[in-house]
């Protein structure tokens, strides 16, 4: 965890434990516990205030690709390579539940207002919606190539995805119909999992590129706003994107472990 005051960037925390590569971090609502898949087969809960490890979550015969706090911080559900989505009791620590997706999850997505709480992006290009109470998904949304990067709106109505056919796709979840397209001629995703995200607004939706560079549409029109890439990642393959909660910057990392503030 970084600290930025004044242009002045310092660590302020280290959270340790994960055995090999951390895919995917969440916060609490609350602000007071990280959560963080790995490539280890497991998920672990951290407590900000002493970075001590609260608990580990394993279950998974295979990497984990993504994982999210569920029910307000109450329980936690992860995806990974196993094929499967699970879901956690937190304060007991085991799986409370076994979806058995048939497809490796590259992406979890939570939402509390609309439809399924539970969304998850495939291998098999499919998207699929998990209600909690069947063993199956409710819905079954096709895609055209993998999707890296699923986010859900400020409203709770949309879904941010984001595919490997070079595209980022909203998605209205009333109706699992497609708004909006975005792209742009040197766009390129980087990698599988590659995040994309959507500003605390709603009102723009960024991405990196496997050029380095990170790329800003604003959300209603499709316009390419910006393209951020001068004094950056110096051509590196961005792999995800972030907004600051008030909307003002934009962090990204590269593969070459290097992170950028966009002011």
């Amino acid at each position: 965890m970084w600290e930025y005051n004044n242009e002045f960037v310092s660590v302020k925390s280290t959270f340790s434990g994960a055995n090999q590569t951390v895919t995917r971090i969440d916060l609490d609502p609350e602000c007071r516990h990280v959560l963080g898949s790995s490539y280890d087969h497991a998920v672990r809960l951290w407590s900000i205030d002493d970075q001590r490890q609260r608990a580990v979550f394993t279950g998974h015969t295979d990497k984990v690709s993504s994982a999210k706090f569920l029910q307000s911080g109450r329980q936690i559900v992860s995806g990974g390579s196993d094929r499967t989505v699970k879901t956690w009791d937190i304060i007991s620590s085991r799986c409370s539940r076994t979806f058995f997706a048939g497809s490796i999850v590259l992406d979890l997505a939570v939402n509390d207002r609309t439809g399924a709480p539970i969304l998850s992006s495939h291998y098999d290009r499919k998207v699929r919606f998990w209600d909690m109470r069947d063993a199956s998904p409710s819905k079954v949304l096709e895609t055209s190539a993998k999707v890296t990067s699923l986010c859900i709106t400020p409203d709770g109505y949309g879904a941010l995805l984001m595919s490997r056919d070079e595209t980022l796709s909203m998605v209205d979840l009333r109706n699992h119909s497609v708004l909006h397209i975005y792209s742009a001629e040197q766009f390129r995703v980087s990698i599988d999992t590659a995040r994309c995200s959507i500003s605390p607004s709603g009102a723009y939706v960024s991405a990196g590129s496997a050029d380095g560079q990170i790329f800003v549409w604003d959300t209603n029109t499709t316009k390419l706003e910006k393209i951020l890439y001068k004094d950056g990642h110096d051509g590196n393959a961005v792999i995800s994107t972030c907004w600051h909660p008030q909307g003002r910057m934009i962090l990204s990392g590269d593969r070459k472990k290097t992170f950028c503030i966009w002011a």
